[in-house]
Protein backbone atom coordinates (compact mmCIF):
# COMPACT_ATOMS: atom_id res chain seq x y z
CA UNK A 1 0.00 0.00 0.00
CA UNK A 2 1.39 3.47 -0.64
CA UNK A 3 0.86 6.38 1.47
CA UNK A 4 0.05 9.78 -0.04
CA UNK A 5 3.29 12.05 -0.74
CA UNK A 6 3.68 15.89 -0.06
CA UNK A 7 3.62 17.90 -3.19
CA UNK A 8 7.12 18.58 -2.29
CA UNK A 9 8.12 15.00 -2.08
CA UNK A 10 6.72 14.40 -5.80
CA UNK A 11 8.49 17.47 -6.81
CA UNK A 12 11.84 15.76 -5.62
CA UNK A 13 11.42 12.49 -6.70
CA UNK A 14 10.60 13.24 -10.29
CA UNK A 15 12.97 16.34 -10.20
CA UNK A 16 15.67 14.03 -9.33
CA UNK A 17 14.82 11.46 -11.56
CA UNK A 18 14.07 14.07 -14.19
CA UNK A 19 17.81 15.41 -13.91
CA UNK A 20 19.50 12.05 -13.35
CA UNK A 21 18.22 11.27 -16.36
CA UNK A 22 18.77 14.43 -18.62
CA UNK A 23 22.93 14.15 -17.28
CA UNK A 24 22.66 10.66 -18.90
CA UNK A 25 21.23 11.91 -22.17
CA UNK A 26 23.69 14.58 -22.17
CA UNK A 27 26.74 13.42 -21.55
CA UNK A 28 25.81 10.48 -24.17
CA UNK A 29 25.06 13.59 -26.57
CA UNK A 30 28.22 14.85 -25.86
CA UNK A 31 30.64 11.61 -25.87
CA UNK A 32 28.34 10.94 -29.51
CA UNK A 33 29.06 14.74 -30.46
CA UNK A 34 32.93 14.12 -29.81
CA UNK A 35 32.74 10.67 -31.82
CA UNK A 36 31.65 12.12 -34.54
CA UNK A 37 34.83 14.82 -34.22
CA UNK A 38 32.58 17.31 -33.16
CA UNK A 39 35.24 20.43 -31.58
CA UNK A 40 34.04 21.68 -28.36
CA UNK A 41 36.41 24.86 -28.70
CA UNK A 42 34.52 28.18 -27.91
CA UNK A 43 34.87 31.50 -27.23
CA UNK A 44 31.89 33.62 -25.83
CA UNK A 45 32.08 36.97 -26.17
CA UNK A 46 34.23 38.81 -24.26
CA UNK A 47 36.33 35.64 -22.85
CA UNK A 48 38.94 33.94 -24.44
CA UNK A 49 38.88 30.64 -26.31
CA UNK A 50 37.62 27.66 -23.71
CA UNK A 51 37.22 24.10 -24.01
CA UNK A 52 33.64 22.49 -23.19
CA UNK A 53 34.72 19.39 -21.32
CA UNK A 54 32.21 16.69 -19.32
CA UNK A 55 32.11 18.34 -16.50
CA UNK A 56 31.13 21.70 -18.02
CA UNK A 57 28.29 19.45 -19.63
CA UNK A 58 27.39 17.89 -16.55
CA UNK A 59 27.15 20.92 -14.04
CA UNK A 60 25.53 22.87 -16.58
CA UNK A 61 22.71 20.31 -16.55
CA UNK A 62 22.06 19.73 -13.71
CA UNK A 63 22.73 23.29 -11.73
CA UNK A 64 19.70 25.16 -13.44
CA UNK A 65 17.47 21.85 -13.37
CA UNK A 66 17.95 21.71 -9.15
CA UNK A 67 18.19 25.53 -9.10
CA UNK A 68 14.47 25.24 -10.97
CA UNK A 69 13.44 23.21 -9.05
CA UNK A 70 14.19 24.85 -5.78
CA UNK A 71 12.47 27.89 -6.79
CA UNK A 72 9.77 26.17 -7.91
CA UNK A 73 9.32 24.23 -4.74
CA UNK A 74 7.90 27.50 -2.52
CA UNK A 75 5.68 28.99 -4.77
CA UNK A 76 4.12 25.68 -5.94
CA UNK A 77 3.15 25.61 -1.95
CA UNK A 78 1.70 28.78 -2.50
CA UNK A 79 -0.16 28.67 -5.19
CA UNK A 80 -0.82 26.26 -8.33
CA UNK A 81 -0.30 29.08 -10.81
CA UNK A 82 3.19 28.27 -10.42
CA UNK A 83 2.72 25.40 -12.66
CA UNK A 84 1.93 27.81 -15.69
CA UNK A 85 4.40 30.02 -14.64
CA UNK A 86 7.01 27.91 -15.04
CA UNK A 87 6.23 26.22 -17.95
CA UNK A 88 6.22 29.41 -19.87
CA UNK A 89 10.13 30.82 -17.59
CA UNK A 90 11.34 27.01 -18.74
CA UNK A 91 10.23 27.52 -22.28
CA UNK A 92 11.66 31.25 -22.59
CA UNK A 93 15.16 30.34 -20.68
CA UNK A 94 15.51 27.65 -23.13
CA UNK A 95 14.68 29.98 -26.43
CA UNK A 96 17.15 32.48 -25.24
CA UNK A 97 19.64 29.82 -24.09
CA UNK A 98 19.49 27.81 -27.57
CA UNK A 99 21.03 30.89 -28.98
CA UNK A 100 23.98 31.17 -26.87
CA UNK A 101 26.28 28.77 -29.34
CA UNK A 102 25.68 31.33 -32.04
CA UNK A 103 27.40 33.43 -30.01
CA UNK A 104 30.48 31.18 -29.07
CA UNK A 105 31.70 29.55 -32.14
CA UNK A 106 31.33 29.63 -35.82
CA UNK A 107 31.63 25.78 -36.11
CA UNK A 108 28.13 24.53 -37.43
CA UNK A 109 28.53 21.33 -35.82
CA UNK A 110 29.82 22.44 -32.39
CA UNK A 111 26.75 25.11 -32.43
CA UNK A 112 24.36 22.32 -33.24
CA UNK A 113 26.02 20.25 -30.34
CA UNK A 114 25.60 22.78 -27.78
CA UNK A 115 22.22 23.76 -28.87
CA UNK A 116 21.18 19.95 -28.75
CA UNK A 117 22.14 20.14 -24.94
CA UNK A 118 19.82 22.04 -23.85
CA UNK A 119 17.12 19.70 -24.57
CA UNK A 120 17.28 17.33 -22.41
CA UNK A 121 17.70 19.60 -19.13
CA UNK A 122 14.25 21.27 -20.60
CA UNK A 123 12.44 18.40 -21.39
CA UNK A 124 13.20 16.94 -18.06
CA UNK A 125 12.21 20.24 -15.70
CA UNK A 126 8.75 19.92 -17.79
CA UNK A 127 8.36 16.54 -17.50
CA UNK A 128 9.01 16.95 -13.56
CA UNK A 129 6.46 19.82 -13.50
CA UNK A 130 3.98 17.86 -15.12
CA UNK A 131 4.28 14.52 -13.48
CA UNK A 132 3.91 16.52 -10.10
CA UNK A 133 0.63 18.20 -11.73
CA UNK A 134 -0.69 14.95 -12.60
CA UNK A 135 -0.14 13.27 -9.77
CA UNK A 136 -1.68 16.40 -7.35
CA UNK A 137 -5.04 16.52 -9.04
Amino acid sequence: MRTAQSPLGLLWRFGLRATGLALLANLLLYGLARLLGVPFEVSPPGQGTQEVGWANVALLTVLPMLLGLALYAPLRQRTPKAFPLFQGLALLVFLLLAFAPFAATEEGSTRLALSLLHIPPVAGFLWTLHRVEKALG
